[in-house]
């Protein structure tokens, strides 16, 4: 679980970056895999699909434990 919430606290981190011109402050405005990796542009949508797929996996690792099919008692 808590993998998970570093992974999204990451991820709005980064996605908060865009907002800013950090990739101007490190002089990597220009370059391409600077851009790839970190991306250029805030999106909203991109928070909504981050904390969605963090609590999705959360809910699913975090189910009981049980068999898919429920055992028939002789």
């Amino acid at each position: 679980m808590i993998i998970g919430i570093i992974t999204l606290a990451i991820a709005y981190f980064v996605e908060f970056l865009q907002q800013t011109a950090f990739l101007e402050v490190l002089g990597l405005q220009n370059n391409k895999w600077a851009n790839l990796i970190f991306g250029n542009s805030f999106s909203i949508q991109d928070l909504v699909a981050y904390t969605l797929g963090t609590v999705l996996v959360l809910l699913i690792e975090n189910r009981p434990k049980k068999g898919l099919i429920p055992k028939l008692e002789p």
